[in-house]
């Protein structure tokens, strides 16, 4: 079994990322096959719909002759809360291998999308 898994800031689908440009990496898990990474392509959509047509209406690296298994996030600027899906295909020697759609959650990136109501009583002078 050959199996893609892609990480974001090294995580799995994380919520609340602060990185303006995130950092992606990806990895190959397998029963015994090694594989020398010769190539990627990472695409980033707002919406797992435009992934699944390969377009990355957010960032598309295009194919980059490459044996890093990271790249980071060079595309349109993200928004707090703003959902990103993502993935991979990586060519090795003799092997094409793409990841399955993964996301990430931008969390809050300036102090004006803080919002917030006091809570306890005004009343109180403690």
């Amino acid at each position: 079994m050959n199996q893609l898994e892609i990480f974001c800031e090294g995580q799995v689908s994380p919520l609340g990322i602060d990185a303006l440009q995130p950092k992606l990496s990806w990895r190959v898990f397998s029963d015994v096959t090694v594989h020398t990474q010769r190539a990627y392509r990472v695409w980033v959509a707002s919406s797992p719909e435009a992934l699944d047509r390969d377009e990355g209406d957010l960032w598309d690296s295009g194919r980059v002759e490459a044996d890093c298994p990271a790249v980071v996030y060079a595309g349109l600027p993200l928004a707090s809360r703003q959902r990103c899906f993502w993935k991979v295909r990586m060519w090795s020697v003799g092997r094409e291998l793409e990841s399955s759609c993964r996301s990430w959650e931008m969390g809050l990136l300036k102090p004006e999308d803080w919002e917030a109501r006091w809570i306890g009583n005004p009343a109180s002078t403690d």
